[in-house]
């Protein structure tokens, strides 16, 4: 290969490789690359919820938490789908705790099901 077409191909693969960066990042990003916490799966809504549930314990501010919640969707569909999701991921008694704490706190009742908290 001479140097001039390995200089050709050089330049053509940086071109390419820019240029298929912007297309990717810019000009054409991939559909839900700005998704909110809404789009979350169920155990990372869980997790979501734990945290929020923790900074409840500390702070004791309803107004608060209910206002981190809303950003998965309604406190009364989220808490009830995020402590199932942390019972089935055999989470701490302690993180099902808080949980409950918070739904109690916000008058969200969570279904009693067959399994129990350790």
């Amino acid at each position: 290969m001479t140097p001039a077409a390995k200089l050709a191909l050089t330049i053509g693969l940086l071109a390419g490789l820019v240029l298929g960066l912007y297309i990717g990042w810019e000009a054409v990003p991939p559909e839900g690359a700005n998704s909110g916490l809404a789009s979350l799966r169920a155990d990372y809504k869980a997790d979501y919820a734990i945290m929020v549930a923790e900074i409840f314990a500390a702070d004791h501010d309803p107004a608060a938490a209910e206002t981190r919640l809303a950003r998965l969707g309604l406190p009364a569909a989220v808490l009830p789908e995020a402590y199932a999701a942390a019972l089935n991921q055999n989470r701490s008694a302690r993180d099902l705790d808080r949980l409950a704490g918070l739904a109690a706190a916000l008058s969200v009742e969570i279904p009693v099901t067959g399994s129990s908290p350790r």
